[in-house]
């Protein structure tokens, strides 16, 4: 029974940890502005389409905006990780104060990547619109670029 027991405790503690680091990563890259940022995204898709929106193009813009932003921020984490260990004022970041590893940050920056991606693409499936996926890389390319502008 006892080992029965632990199996449970380190199933447990790794779903925690999981939940932990997640709730980091959310706190970090500042996931609550993508919140603030999505009435001038739904904003934009009601006045492009001279009313109201399919509910699908409502649901796929939202999946856009926040996977761009998180790869955004990200890259932003992953590239200035040096500046923020020097600088008092970013410290505390995930990063530098290794509470999160740069290799959660790349499997989270490649996961949104290709959510994006997949997600441009159903405009061409759902809509005949290829537009989107055409401009996702060198979107992407672009929002991780950020730290460098």
């Amino acid at each position: 029974m006892p080992p029965e027991s632990a199996s449970i405790s380190t199933s447990s503690e790794q779903t925690i940890s999981a939940i932990s680091r997640l709730a980091i990563f959310c706190s970090d890259i500042k996931i609550a502005h993508s919140v603030f940022a999505l009435p001038f995204a739904l904003l934009s898709t009601f006045l492009s389409a001279n009313g109201l929106p399919k509910l699908g193009q409502l649901a796929l813009i939202i999946a856009c905006m926040v996977t761009a932003r998180t790869v955004a921020m990200s890259a932003n984490r992953l590239l200035d990780a040096d500046l923020d260990r020097a600088n008092p004022r970013t410290a505390r970041r995930a990063i530098p104060r290794g509470a999160l590893s740069s290799r959660y940050f790349l499997i989270t920056l490649t996961f949104c990547s290709l959510a994006f991606i997949g997600a441009c693409a159903m405009f061409g499936v759902m809509y005949r619109n290829w537009l989107p996926l055409i401009l996702s890389i060198p979107v992407l390319a672009f929002v991780a670029g950020y730290p460098y502008l």
